[in-house]
């Protein structure tokens, strides 16, 4: 049986094969993804955080906008940790009386991130992190005393 090599215009696609007959037309436009609402259409599925902060698998069908406690597959529990490290970072900020300025390159900022899947504490000037604080003894006290946070959110880091 001899094969032949067919070049379709960029703007066509193979629609389905009907027996020894190959049906083409053009691609359909892909809708641009520019809400929220239509992300989640593409997505299908996920988790949704309750009030209760209890993490459940979802379908994305019927979304309304009361449902913005939807989140990627795999993200509901690292997010919930990143919230509540934010919460415990704020409370530590408040008592040190310290808020990191981003745009003052001194002094250095300790912060702890993530660095190929480890998490780290290190100095900084410029770059923004999450979870930064003013020496390095404070940032290692705050990654000891909530390595188990941390450790679930890192993926966020």
């Amino acid at each position: 049986m001899e094969t032949k090599k067919i070049i379709l215009p960029d703007n066509w696609e193979v629609k389905e094969v009907q027996g020894n007959k190959i049906v083409v037309g053009e691609k359909a436009e892909k809708e641009q993804l520019n809400t929220w609402r239509k992300c989640c259409k593409v997505l299908k599925e996920g988790e949704y955080m309750s009030s209760a902060s209890e993490i459940k698998q979802v379908v994305f069908d019927n979304i309304n906008e009361m449902d913005k406690n939807l989140l990627p597959d795999g993200l509901g529990k690292p997010m919930l940790a990143l919230c509540q490290l934010l919460v415990c970072r704020n409370a530590w900020w408040k008592q040190l009386g310290w808020k990191p300025e981003w745009g003052d390159k001194k002094p250095f900022k300790w912060c702890i991130h993530n660095e190929n899947g480890f998490i780290i504490v290190t100095s900084h000037s410029k770059f923004s992190r999450i979870l930064a604080f003013p020496t390095y003894d404070i940032a290692s006290q705050f990654l000891t005393t909530f390595r188990a946070l941390i450790e679930e959110a890192k993926e966020l880091l």
